[in-house]
């Protein structure tokens, strides 16, 4: 007998098991973060009827369904381990998990860290900022945000602890440095903690670009004696200036006119002079607390040139006590000789002085025994630690000895004699100490020479009566302009008292040749 063909097929397919669809899995991103929602997706390559998803963590079924092809999950580290799905019908079934993704190096586990942000942008320094962190942890996970402050250096300023994610803090201008630390509780259970640190870039109120001021005279040369009316002009395109104020000076320290005008006219000028002027103005954009003295004020220029034949002698010296290689007060003055010094001038009568150190004497004494005194001359020592005088026309061709005479220092002479053979004579006792007869000058800084400071009662010597007398003065508190304060800061205090002990220790006297 035979078999119909037709059954002889329908034998063979019920015999072949049929195929089950392999399963492809993945995340929705690659940096998945501990305690951040992730979606996680499990796609078969081609679908059965009847089929469910099963989602398990830890063995647990925590998700299923026949459309849940995908699970959201708040993952900590072990578990996303062990997270997997199952796709069945029931009868057959496949597995894929997070771990084969690990295993092909896929997915990275990480913190979230939070995002620190300031919200003004770009604030003037010294104002309230305010910041705010952003982090995709969930929040129902975070207990508090730890905020702290830090300078440049990384010393830490200000702790506030257990704030809410926004904080507000006056930021300066060093440069500061703001912290974010989140504290979360882990789905693993302990608490973690996340930090981010952000530097604010602040604005510090100066506009880009600066007016032009210029100076004019009236007539040329100017000439000592003579009335004189000198104009400032400012260049003011972009009218950025408020409220400006025109200020001229002489020789750097000695205030002749400020105010509104921008006119000065004057005879009292005297050879060898140089009339500096400036402005100084708000400014209307940025920030206006933060107004500086407009570019070119002090650093411009009118001489008065000798038209009677005076010659003048610029002398550069420190006094120890006074010196210092920068002023924070003052960062945009630039030492002239390797330091500048303390403005005991200005502080003393700001109305009427700038960048003024103190009152000096300059004496000429004769080259030859005994040396006696031939000119004298007071001028006014600035910042930069020069002094411009003037002597009369008969010292012209002649050598002399230079003293240098200021209250509470040592009398100090140059080396040697100097020839007075140009209409204008330098001499620098900061440099060496070779410039000062007997080398009688203090090294301050490397390669930097000043004038001992201690001699209160000029006697040429600085003893235990100087030393006694700083002394009785600190006791009692004194202030203000006294020859007993040794650094210019018209105060008598125990700095004073170092600088003329130290002093003592060396025992310097004059030195005269």
């Amino acid at each position: 007998m035979k078999i119909p063909r037709l059954l002889i097929f329908m034998c063979f397919i019920s015999l072949v098991k049929p195929a089950y669809p392999s399963m492809t899995f993945w995340a929705d991103r690659w940096n998945i973060l501990e305690a951040a929602p992730a979606a996680f997706h499990a796609v078969p390559d081609f679908g059965l009827p009847g089929a469910v998803y099963i989602w398990r963590i830890n063995n647990t079924i925590v998700q299923n369904g026949p459309d849940a092809d995908y699970y959201i999950a708040y993952v900590c580290f072990e578990d996303l381990k062990n997270l997997s799905c199952e796709y069945t019908d029931g009868i057959n079934s496949t597995t894929a998990g997070i771990e084969q993704g690990m295993t092909d190096g896929n997915y990275i586990i990480e913190f979230p860290y939070p995002a620190v942000n300031m919200v003004q942008t770009n604030p003037c320094m010294g104002t309230l900022v305010d910041f705010v962190a952003v982090t995709n942890a969930d929040p129902g996970s975070i207990v508090d945000y730890d905020w702290s402050v830090k300078d440049q250096n990384g010393v830490i300023l200000d702790i506030f602890p257990g704030e809410a994610e926004t904080f507000s803090y006056v930021i300066g201008n060093n440069g500061w440095i703001v912290t974010c630390t989140i504290n979360a509780i882990s789905l693993c259970g302990p608490i973690v903690a996340y930090s981010r640190e952000y530097s604010p870039a602040m604005e510090d109120g100066i506009p880009d670009v600066f007016p032009l001021i210029t100076c004019s005279a009236d007539h040329s040369p100017i000439c000592p004696g003579g009335v004189n009316t000198l104009t400032i002009t400012v260049d003011d395109p972009t009218g950025i200036l408020l409220n400006t104020t025109y200020t001229f000076a002489r020789n750097g320290v000695e205030i002749l006119q400020t105010g509104p005008s921008n006119i000065y006219t004057t005879s009292s000028l005297t050879a060898f002079d140089t009339v500096q002027f400036g402005t100084y103005s708000n400014f209307t954009e940025l920030c206006p607390p933060y107004g500086l003295g407009i570019s070119g004020g002090w650093q411009r220029k009118i001489r008065v040139d000798p038209c009677n034949n005076e010659v003048s002698l610029v002398v550069s010296a420190f006094f120890d006590g006074y010196f210092m290689m920068s002023d924070p007060n003052k960062p945009w003055v630039s030492p002239l000789h390797g330091g500048i010094m303390e403005t005991r001038l200005s502080n003393a009568e700001p109305a009427h002085y700038y960048n003024a150190v103190d009152h000096i004497t300059i004496e000429l004494h004769n080259s030859t025994t005994p040396f006696s005194l031939a000119a004298t001359s007071i001028g006014i020592i600035n910042i930069w630690g020069e002094v411009t005088v003037v002597f009369p026309a008969a010292i012209a061709g002649q050598s002399y000895f230079i003293v240098v005479r200021h209250p509470g220092s040592l009398e100090t002479w140059s080396t040697n004699p100097v020839l007075f053979n140009a209409p204008q004579i330098r001499y620098d006792f900061t440099n060496s100490a070779s410039t000062a007869f007997g080398n009688n000058l203090k090294e301050v800084a490397p390669s930097i020479f000043a004038i001992y400071n201690g001699d209160i009662n000029g006697d040429g010597a600085i003893d235990i009566n100087d030393v006694n007398a700083v002394a009785n003065q600190a006791s009692l508190l004194a202030s203000g302009y006294v020859p007993e304060d040794l650094n210019g800061d018209l105060l008598v205090e125990s700095a004073d008292y170092s600088i003329a002990e130290n002093n003592l220790a060396l025992g310097v006297i004059v030195m005269r040749p």
